[in-house]
């Protein structure tokens, strides 16, 4: 037999555990404020896309690169778009990312670049296997820059040519250095400064088994370029073009940066100050439109890779 107090207890034992499973549920809910949702970003405004050059006529195994350039509305570049590039006949050809076609049997293709729904203009591809072997007489090499800041690159392309001086196309090349560790390159001679110091970039006729192509000598021609890298950078070279600098408001101006250099690396950034206390902009050419008459100053500051800057500037008067 129970006793009276045992009788009191019984019902504080089954409310207890179910206190403390509501109090534990109530400190596990997350109290902080939930993030706001992600907002979508707004597509480029791509009116244009441009792809170079508009043909190109490949041996088995050559290889051409294509440079694509994204125009928007007012024909200003666009950078940063990552674009799609296609072939019509991939028996013919293929692509990379960026790219660079490969010829891979006798053929015709097209390529073209594309985001989204834009797409660039076609351009055709022959890949051809000569029925005769033409004599190699000389190699054409050509760099982006011939002094490197360490850690910076350089592109050098390499063109054959027969004894007329006519381009021989199809030709594979192989790339060395004299010294990789001052210079290293690529096969598609794509050059890092690596160490200062100077160090000899040389292409050389590779052709393919069977050959495509016949060297005059015994040896495969070469060419080479010699680099200097060093550790003391210099500054980019900033050059600013307009199409008029004086005229009636509203006064409309078309700026250009594109003939800035740098002699031993690349601009990273063009940023334009129009002087009319509107926004900045950051591209290698801009389009300003002037509403009041005034005496203003546009500037243009172009960046290296290493951070050291350069300003151009240019009187921009508005008349009444």
């Amino acid at each position: 037999m129970s006793s009276p107090r045992m009788g009191l207890l019984q019902p504080l034992r089954t409310a207890v555990p179910l206190f403390l499973f509501l109090f534990l549920i109530g400190c596990g809910e997350d109290s902080s404020p939930r993030p706001a949702p992600l907002q979508e970003l707004a597509p480029p405004d791509i009116a244009q896309i441009h792809i170079a050059p508009n043909s190109a006529i490949l041996g088995i195994g050559g290889e051409e690169q294509f440079a694509a350039t994204v125009l928007n509305g007012q024909g200003e570049v666009l950078t940063g778009i990552n674009l799609i590039w296609k072939i019509d006949n991939p028996t013919a050809a293929s692509v990379s990312s960026d790219g660079w076609v490969t010829g891979l049997q006798e053929g015709t293709a097209t390529l073209t670049a594309s985001f989204g729904d834009d797409v660039s203009n076609p351009a055709a591809l022959t890949v051809v296997v000569p029925p005769e072997a033409p004599p190699i007489a000389s190699i054409d090499v050509t760099g982006t820059h011939r002094i490197l800041f360490v850690g910076n690159q350089a592109r050098f392309t390499a063109t054959a040519k027969d004894p007329d001086g006519r381009t021989l196309h199809g030709i594979l090349f192989s790339w060395s250095s004299s010294a990789p560790e001052i210079v290293s390159v690529d096969q598609r001679g794509l050059a890092t400064a690596l160490a200062p110091g100077e160090a000899a970039v040389t292409v050389t006729v590779a052709p393919p088994d069977p050959p495509v192509f016949t060297p005059l000598d015994d040896a495969p021609p070469s060419q080479s370029a010699v680099l200097t890298v060093t550790d003391d950078n210099s500054p980019p070279i900033a050059q600013m073009t307009t199409t008029a600098r004086r005229g009636a408001a509203p006064f409309t101006v078309a700026f250009s940066g594109t003939r800035s250099e740098d002699p031993d690396g690349w601009i990273t950034f063009y940023t334009w100050n129009f002087g009319d206390g509107s926004p900045p902009f950051y591209a290698p050419t801009a389009r300003h439109t002037y509403e009041r008459p005034g005496e203003f100053v546009a500037t243009l500051t172009v960046t290296d890779p290493d951070g050291a800057t350069t300003i151009a500037s240019a009187a921009i008067t508005v008349d009444p």
